[in-house]
């Protein structure tokens, strides 16, 4: 049977069981310019960005990231345009610097109509031209949520996902991490004199923590994946940065990136014990997952230096750790009669995380211990969501309830939570003990409801479910689909507890975008010849 192909070296039709990975990928030979320049600017994101701040360092560094963020954007866009001019050009057009435009994929049509209703929502808005740029501080009004759409529109239909800018990911996030590290170790890089993380509860060169916990919760599970996932040796580059992307979460201790992080993994795993060649690499990867945790909560750090504890957490951690590590070493050598086929490995995998769950929440559910996090989940288990709840999280999603019931169809308008949560603020307050003025859900599901109406959140929630289908489809053949999706999952499941803000936002954007392109480059399944 022969292999169809349109361009040297690049086949067009796989077997049905073929493992597709990123030399298989549909690419041209040629790169034209608009994937060149898409290309440089999703490593410009997800490699660089992370570290630029400006000469303020802390005291503004919101408005520094964003300022990054649409003048870096602005200019992508600029340049695709340009680029594009010479699309009216005959002698361009022959030379072929864009071939023709491939049809746009379901989730680029549901991002589409999410921008265009959010639009619709800042024209009817009361609050006039305050929406372009949002009512607080945070600058997620309009104009941002055009830029990250445009922004993923872009990469999705010109972007390129590699395994050398998943080597650079693990890279930013080596050098990410240790920055945050030495900055817990008490060396002085950007905070202000006489400050530090323990009085500020800022970190890296991100500052909010909340804001760093979605990068954790993106790049461990992403870095994971990619080192049980990718073919060549250099995958091993990825465990570094996801080993000390895990300490900065273990040290910072934010809930929601470990949420996410979980999410991610539940998710992926039964990708990734499909094959005994996964089963090892995972195995390995995890003695580094789990080897890394417990030496950082033997050695804890704390704001007068590092305590030193061996205690059942930490042996346990090391018990699990010896086992991985037996299984990569002996696991190649055991001959096996008969391995299960990958689908039945993929079904086992995932029942038993079904039975894993039950039997969580089976727990939960009669929880009577004293651990805050999970009283809190068994409440909400019985149909009690208190409003102390996630550092008080539950008193401001009872209001953004209310506010979405008020304006169900368009929202008050994009950013615009920090005003229709005026009359409430004096609700919240009482939860904290203090007067505190709202300017976000702490929900990114919940602010898009507020602020876009019932209708725009619908359509948000449907571009998530069509781009989770296809890589769902996508993740049974391609190793790199499964790869982006963990990094997806992880912000997703972190941001259902914090919100959108151009610190990281952009980062979940480009590799949803890598996501959705990667996913139409996997070649067709190959059909029988009669």
């Amino acid at each position: 049977m022969k292999q169809k192909v349109t361009t040297p070296g690049v086949v067009t039709a796989l077997p049905a069981d073929a493992v597709v990975t990123t030399d298989l990928l549909l690419r041209r030979k040629k790169k034209p310019i608009f994937e060149k320049i898409t290309c440089w600017y999703a490593f410009f994101v997800l490699v660089i960005f992370p570290f630029l701040y400006d000469s303020n360092k802390y005291y503004k560094i919101t408005a520094a990231k964003f300022n990054w963020f649409w003048s870096t954007a602005a200019i992508f866009m600029f340049v695709m345009a340009v680029c594009a001019l010479f699309l009216f050009n005959k002698e361009w057009r022959r030379i072929r610097f864009l071939e023709k435009p491939e049809k746009p994929t379901w989730p680029q049509y549901l991002l589409f109509g999410y921008m265009a209703w959010a639009c619709i929502s800042g024209i009817f808005s009361e609050f006039g031209g305050q929406i372009w740029m949002g009512t607080g501080s945070r600058f997620e009004g309009l104009f941002s949520i055009l830029m990250y759409g445009f922004v993923f529109l872009l990469v999705a239909r010109y972007g390129e996902a590699s395994d050398s800018l998943i080597y650079a990911f693990g890279i930013m996030a080596l050098l990410f991490g240790f920055i945050c590290a030495l900055q817990s170790w008490g060396v002085n890089l950007m905070y202000p004199s006489g400050s530090n993380y323990w009085n500020t509860m800022f970190l890296g060169t991100v500052g909010n923590i909340d804001m760093i916990a979605a990068i954790l919760a993106m790049t461990v599970p992403t870095l994971f994946c990619a080192s049980v996932l990718l073919k060549s040796k250099y995958r091993v580059i990825c465990l570094p940065g996801m080993a000390m992307m895990l300490y900065i979460q273990i040290f910072s201790d934010v809930d929601s990136s470990k949420i996410g992080i979980l999410l991610a993994f539940a998710l992926t795993m039964p990708f990734l014990l499909e094959t005994k060649e996964r089963i090892c690499n995972t195995a390995l990867s995890g003695a580094v997952l789990t080897g890394t945790a417990a030496l950082s909560y033997w050695f804890h750090n704390t704001a007068n230096g590092m305590v030193v504890s061996f205690g059942k957490k930490v042996a346990f951690l090391w018990v699990v750790c010896l086992l991985l590590l037996a299984v990569w070493f002996v696991l190649p050598k055991l001959n096996f009669k008969k391995f299960p086929c990958r689908r039945m490995m993929r079904i086992i995998v995932a029942l038993c995380e079904v039975v894993i769950l039950i039997a969580g929440l089976i727990f939960l559910y009669g929880y009577h211990g004293s651990n805050t996090l999970l009283q809190q989940v068994s409440e909400v288990l019985h149909g009690h969501l208190s409003d102390s709840a996630g550092s008080a999280r539950g008193a401001i999603w009872k209001c953004a309830l209310h506010i979405m019931a008020e304006h169900p169809i368009l929202g008050g308008g994009p950013g615009s939570l920090c005003e229709l949560f005026r009359p409430y603020n004096e609700y919240y307050s009482t939860s904290v003990g203090s007067y505190c003025e709202v300017d976000f859900a702490h929900n990114e599901f919940l602010q898009i409801g507020v602020c876009v109406g019932f209708v725009g959140l619908l359509i948000y929630l449907a571009f998530i479910v069509a781009l989770a289908i296809r890589a769902f489809k996508a993740a049974v053949r391609c190793p790199m689909a499964v790869i982006l999706a963990a990094g997806v999952v992880g912000y997703l499941g972190h941001s259902f507890f914090s919100f959108s803000l151009a610190m990281v936002t952009p980062l979940y954007w480009v590799m949803a975008g890598l996501l959705d392109k990667c996913i139409s480059q996997i070649p067709p399944v190959q059909k029988e010849e009669q």
